[in-house]
């Protein structure tokens, strides 16, 4: 199977249809308050490492969709003529181009960044390296990524990881609640099918295009970028849960987001040091 093809046309009608930014952009409140609590989260991580002068900052956002992203370190100092973003898709860059045309979008592909080496401060990356086809072109984006970072620049890493069967659970239990009582035993049941099925378990996922995804777990992160002291943790919440619990009881939301007990993502930072190695850091939910 093609998978870049795959991708172009799945976002090609999602983009077409504005199904993706129907469901997970900003215009969402659900989605908005959810994407809140992850950028803080980077917002954090940022100024944890350079402090609050980061308008000399170059920035690098691999992956970049339509721009948003992005353009959320405009919010926290960056200067707009230093950020850039990447993206296979060229109607995706188009379009972002339309949404901030002060930033600068461009068609490349995160296997072969076209980009000296430690060219940027900071290079990023939200649910772009789950569409590598392979591990193998995994480890090559990671290995680009790093190439492109300045001595003692960070890299920022969100994406998605296997889904755990607690988390499963809850999810079916939520939805259940949404209707009868009897329904309980029929969820259970589902869920255990889930849990026996690799491929029935990507499906469960809320991300688009999930039967495509490549699952990078916790210790899969930590091994991704060569000469790492590594730890990495779970962060955020499965969508599913968070839309269930938002409406009806957002500090819970809120609570559950932050300790990552349900969570579908891995959230992590990693620092290149002069020497030439990095050092994974995670950023704590709680």
């Amino acid at each position: 199977m093609n998978c870049e093809g795959e991708l172009r046309r799945f976002y090609g009608r999602t983009d077409l249809e504005d199904e993706y930014e129907r469901r997970w952009g900003y215009s969402n409140p659900v989605a908005a308050s959810y994407w809140a609590m992850r950028d803080a989260l980077v917002s954090a991580a940022i100024k944890s490492r350079f402090g609050e002068n980061v308008q000399q900052l170059r920035a690098l956002e691999v992956g970049s969709g339509l721009g948003h992203e992005l353009s959320k370190l405009l919010r926290i100092g960056f200067r707009a003529e230093n950020l850039i973003g990447l993206d296979l898709i060229q109607a995706r860059v188009e379009r972002a181009r339309l949404n901030y045309p002060e930033l600068a979008f461009h068609v490349a592909d995160a296997k072969n960044l076209p980009f000296a080496n430690e060219s940027f401060d900071v290079v990023m990356q939200f649910t772009c390296v789950m569409h590598a086809a392979t591990p193998e072109i995994r480890q090559r984006i990671c290995r680009e990524m790093t190439r492109v970072l300045k001595p003692e620049g960070m890299i920022i890493w969100w994406d998605l990881a296997p889904v755990k069967w607690r988390t499963l659970l809850l999810k079916r239990l939520l939805l259940t609640l949404r209707g009868s009582l009897s329904s309980i035993p029929n969820a259970c049941k589902e869920t255990l099918k889930e849990l026996a099925s690799p491929l029935r378990r990507r499906q469960s996922l809320s991300e688009p295009n999930s039967r495509n995804v490549l699952l990078t777990d916790v210790h899969e992160v930590e091994q991704l970028f060569d000469g790492l002291n590594s730890k990495a943790t779970r962060a955020g919440v499965h969508f599913d849960v968070w839309q269930s619990l938002w409406g009806s009881i957002p500090s819970v939301a809120r609570l559950t987001w932050r300790k990552g007990w349900f969570s579908a993502h891995c959230f992590a930072t990693a620092q290149k040091f002069k020497t030439g190695r990095s050092r994974l850091q995670i950023y704590p939910t709680a």
